[in-house]
């Protein structure tokens, strides 16, 4: 061995993890051996190993020398030395936006560059990150990665799931063979929900994290690998579309100017992925959503909710927190009912449907505006499928107050059971 131990630094994927200076040159490096020495673990040391040959990228974890011998003498491979950990530099990091830009990042080009040669990890966490600085990141540990090219899969077995659990996919803790590229992606969600939370040992929660960023994390851990990110690429570009405006690096155009372009079919496409980033920075701004909502032109709130269905609900609930508390003047409630009423129709969402009953109900009660009323009754009777009346009773049933104020617009032989069932029978049927 041409290398000398120095230091102890860390245990992890079946192995230990050794400071050492190398004899030729006393360059300082890190050497990993293997400790339990029965055949799965060495297989599994020589098969991390044959991983890591297999990739070249600066974002990875470079195998500079190994042994990994005939199972008399120790196996052993050498990489560069990192200062630390992501999960030991976490608590400096967490809600640095710019640190938190650039180490993802890396992680993430570290990650597409793997799977783009047919490798996943199975077992991203921030332990596996080692840190010198903010540019020099690598991922490590690939003990249970697999190559998604190679016949053997005995080292996989059913029901055996691999991974830490708090970063581990649903389909890999069921069963490690269906891990794939996804599963990986869902590790990376939650990677990214510890950069802005910290870690914790808790589920995810979104409301802890800023708006805008929720969004990319909840598609990243969805716990379902069909609506997660398919591809670390795309997790890639609205992560760092996302940051570019919480940084503020980004200039959108006003939102004003988006809604006037998207009047227009040209670049259509284009002006709603603008617009939904641009809402997304003000999406807990009541002035600002409200505003946007009450002039946005036909057809385009259902194209943003067909794009974007969790930063539709949003709004909408933004929305309603607005036009519900505080008066305006009687033709405005008007208008308000008029646009709810618009959106309304356009939606296919039911909980989208429903917050917009529930404003303009609330809405027409409080200000005593008959028209308004009428507005909440009409939209009631449209209510046909069972998907949609149950999320309304959802909503309407803590407004019993304001139902029985507006029962005279109801005809209760008119509404699904769920929903007439609300409204008091006392009150005669129009």
């Amino acid at each position: 061995m041409n290398f000398m131990k120095n230091a102890h630094i860390g245990s992890g994927g079946f192995g230990e993890v050794w400071s050492a200076t190398r004899v030729t040159d006393g360059a300082e490096v890190a050497v990993k051996y293997l400790v339990d020495r029965d055949q799965v673990s060495e297989d599994r040391f020589r098969r991390e190993v044959r991983c890591l040959e297999t990739l070249s990228h600066p974002n990875v974890v470079k195998v500079l020398g190994k042994e990994l011998g005939d199972g008399v003498g120790e196996l052993y491979y050498v990489m560069p030395l990192y200062s630390a950990s992501l999960f030991h530099r976490m608590p400096s990091v967490t809600g640095d936006f710019a640190r938190i830009k650039n180490i993802f990042t890396s992680i993430c080009d570290g990650m597409s560059y793997a799977h783009a040669e047919g490798v996943i990890h199975r077992d991203l966490k921030p332990e596996n990150v080692l840190l010198n600085s903010d540019t020099d990141i690598a991922v490590t540990d690939f003990g249970l990665g697999r190559i998604l090219t190679s016949a053997s899969t005995r080292l996989t077995n059913t029901g055996q799931g691999f991974g830490t659990l708090l970063y581990c996919a649903p389909e890999q803790l069921a069963d490690a063979k269906r891990a794939d590229a996804r599963s990986d992606i869902y590790s990376l969600g939650r990677i990214l929900y510890d950069l802005f939370y910290g870690i914790d040992l808790g589920p995810i929660d979104l409301d802890a994290v800023p708006y805008p960023i929720a969004a990319v994390i909840k598609k990243a851990s969805h716990r379902d690998p069909a609506n997660r990110y398919q591809t670390v690429s795309e997790l890639l570009l609205d992560f760092s579309a996302t940051m570019g405006l919480l940084l503020g690096d980004l200039e959108p155009d006003s939102i004003e100017d988006l809604l006037e372009k998207l009047k227009s079919p040209l670049e259509f496409s284009s002006n709603l992925d603008k617009l939904a980033m641009a809402l997304k920075k003000q999406a807990d701004n009541g002035d600002v959503v409200h505003s946007a909502l009450m002039t946005i032109p036909d057809g385009v709130f259902s194209a943003l909710e067909k794009s974007q269905p969790d930063l539709a609900r949003h709004l909408v609930g933004t929305f309603f927190n607005y036009v519900t508390s505080q008066s305006w003047g009687f033709s405005y409630t008007d208008t308000i009912a008029s646009v709810c009423g618009r959106l309304f129709y356009e939606s296919g969402d039911p909980i989208v449907r429903a917050r917009l009953t529930e404003a303009v109900l609330v809405v027409g009660v409080s200000h005593n505006r008959w028209a308004v009323m009428e507005k909440f009754g009409s939209m009631v009777h449209s209510i046909k499928s069972e998907e949609d009346a149950q999320q309304h009773w959802v909503v309407l049933r803590h407004h019993l107050d304001e139902l029985r104020a507006v029962s005279g617009y109801i005809n209760r032989s008119r509404l699904i059971p769920a929903l007439a069932n609300l409204f008091p029978s006392e009150v005669p049927e129009q």
